[in-house]
């Protein structure tokens, strides 16, 4: 099994970041333009049973996720039902601390080919994961507190 993890705080209650992740188009809000991913479709939001699915340039090829956990305002994760991973797991927390939020991520998953796989080539993917999460958590950041001292 494979591991990764990033968090950092933001300074936006836990229900406003969680609600920023549920907004229909928080997947381009949090997709970095070099990242080769196009949603297809997102049937149900955070919810429980909820469906994901995107495709993958330029290769075409097709992922489905489904939300298997979901507190509203404090967690939610998602598993591959189908994609390029052995397996993947996805856990999103939003923890109040110092009166903002701790954005955490926690995945784990494996790579098709097995453990021998996984031990040559999880550093590539845990290096694009973290280039992925910095912008994803720097976007939530922008657009939560952004939000917060405009109306303050």
């Amino acid at each position: 099994m494979l591991h990764f993890e990033h968090s950092s705080l933001i300074q936006a209650p836990p229900p406003k970041v969680f609600a920023f992740h549920a907004r229909p188009n928080a997947f381009e809000w949090l997709r970095p333009g070099w990242a080769p991913a196009r949603l297809v479709k997102w049937e149900g939001g955070l919810r429980k049973g909820a469906r994901v699915e995107f495709l993958v340039r330029p290769f075409g090829m097709r992922c489905v996720a489904w939300i298997v956990e979901s507190q509203e305002g404090h967690l939610f994760v998602e598993e591959q039902i189908h994609g390029p991973f052995r397996w993947w797991r996805h856990r999103h927390e939003f923890l109040p601390e110092e009166g903002g939020t701790r954005l955490r991520d926690v995945v784990e998953f494996g790579l098709p080919g097995g453990t021998s796989i996984d031990k040559a080539a999880g550093w590539a993917v845990r290096l694009l994961l973290r280039s992925l999460f910095r912008y994803r958590h720097a976007a939530t950041r922008r657009e939560c507190e952004q939000s917060d001292s405009a109306t303050a």
